[in-house]
């Protein structure tokens, strides 16, 4: 009888393990003192990034009517990681320089070599805006249908309004090749 509830202990008790939280297989970190790896939708020399209002360095990226989008991250999936990869999780820092941000979003896209987009998911800023100064917004994208090697992932901010602005800084990219 003791050698049954022995065993009915061991069972019960390996099946209890936390589960763990995996490592990225791939991360990319930029608070946009300088912009090596990241692409300039704004096809203008100075780009988007200033100065002027950096979270905690010297550099962030400004959004705006004149610049609707900010610096992308842009790679194929088989540059990230040699297998399959299920997510990406996002977050970032942002200011808001108007008294609201009603159509800027965090922009995940997956295209294929011709170009055409097999993925779209945007995130409203509007939902993690708060009074502070700077507000910390996050995302975690579902990617796993469309990450075959030679499909593009971009990560970016999009701006749709001419009349309202928003500084980016301080953004982490972290891919994952196990799910969650």
């Amino acid at each position: 009888m003791r050698i049954i509830l022995l065993a009915i202990v061991c069972f019960t008790a390996g099946s209890c393990r936390p589960k763990f939280k995996a490592d990225p297989c791939f991360t990319t970190f930029n608070d946009f003192e300088n912009t090596i790896g990241w692409v300039d939708h704004t096809c203008n020399s100075s780009g988007s990034v200033t100065q002027r209002f950096g979270k905690d360095s010297k550099g962030c990226v400004h959004v705006s009517g004149k610049f609707p989008y900010g610096y992308m991250f842009r790679a194929k999936f088989n540059e990230l990681a040699n297998e399959a990869i299920y997510r990406a999780e996002v977050s970032a820092s942002c200011k808001k320089n108007s008294s609201a941000i009603d159509s800027c979003g965090l922009v995940c896209s997956i295209e294929n070599n011709a170009g055409q987009i097999l993925y779209w998911q945007e995130l409203n800023l509007k939902e993690f805006m708060n009074e502070n100064d700077w507000f910390e917004i996050e995302k975690k994208f579902d990617v796993s249908a469309f990450s075959g090697s030679e499909n593009k992932v971009n990560v970016f901010v999009w701006n749709h309004s001419s009349s309202q602005d928003i500084f980016i800084d301080d953004v982490s990219i972290k891919f994952y090749s196990v799910p969650e």
